[in-house]
C-alpha cells in the first residue's frame, strides 16, 4: 500500500465514521449511548489523521451526505458548525 492510498483508506474512514455518527445522532438524540460510542470511534479516527497532518476530504460521499444530514435536521451544534468551517478553511488552503 501506498501512501497515498493509506491517506486516502484514512480519509474515507474518517468520511464514514462521520456520516455514521450523524446518522445516529439525528436518529437517537446527541446524548444516546450509541451516538456516544459513535461519536468515539469518529473522534478517534479524527485524532489520528491530524496527528500525522493527513486532512480530511470534504467532497467524499459520506462527508456530503453527512454535513447534508447535520444542516437538513438542524442538529449541528456549536462545536460541529467551527468543525465545518474548520474543515472548509483546509480545503482552501
Amino acid at each position: 500500500m501506498t501512501k497515498k492510498q493509506m491517506i486516502e483508506k484514512m480519509q474515507l474512514l474518517e468520511a464514514a465514521a462521520w456520516l455514521r455518527f450523524q446518522e445516529t445522532k439525528t436518529l437517537w438524540g446527541s446524548e444516546d449511548p450509541i451516538t456516544n460510542r459513535r461519536r468515539a470511534a469518529w473522534c478517534a479516527v479524527k485524532d489520528m489523521m491530524e496527528e500525522v497532518g493527513v486532512p480530511g476530504d470534504q467532497q467524499l460521499p459520506d462527508n456530503l451526505a453527512a454535513l447534508s444530514i447535520c444542516f437538513r435536521a438542524a442538529t449541528c451544534s456549536i462545536d460541529n458548525n467551527r468543525l465545518i468551517r474548520h474543515r472548509m478553511r483546509s480545503q482552501k488552503q
